[in-house]
């Protein structure tokens, strides 16, 4: 089972897409923290990860990039409420990925889908 590092400072929404997640065959790994996911990513096997860019404590885009540094290969999609261009763009040259909040959760599962087949094993 693929394995799903969700990073998000909301508890709601993290619920939501674990849920999701699991409805969908993947296994998620919960963060909470920018700490929290780092952890995460250096003790699990993580297929992919979903960021949120405005986190408590960290912005998620230094995160997505400490993680990539480690990890090159490892797919990053951010899903926030940012959705400025300037903010897309951003994402899109640290990420794989960037879904704007509120998000069609079949068009996040495309993305996940999309992401992990084309991803190295």
């Amino acid at each position: 089972m693929q394995r799903i590092l969700l990073v998000d400072d909301e508890e709601q929404i993290l619920q939501l897409l674990e849920m999701f997640l699991e409805m969908n065959g993947y296994r998620p790994v919960l963060a909470h923290s920018r700490q929290e996911a780092l952890r995460q990513v250096a003790s699990n096997d993580i297929d992919l990860a979903i960021l949120d860019v405005c986190l408590d404590d960290a912005n998620g885009f230094d995160l997505g990039r400490e993680i990539k540094a480690d990890h090159p290969q490892l797919p990053l999609v951010f899903l926030t409420g940012l959705s400025a261009e300037k903010d897309r763009e951003t994402g899109l040259s640290i990420g794989n990925a960037y879904l704007v909040k509120p998000f069609q959760p079949d068009v996040l599962l495309n993305v996940i889908q999309q992401q992990l087949s084309s991803s190295p094993a």
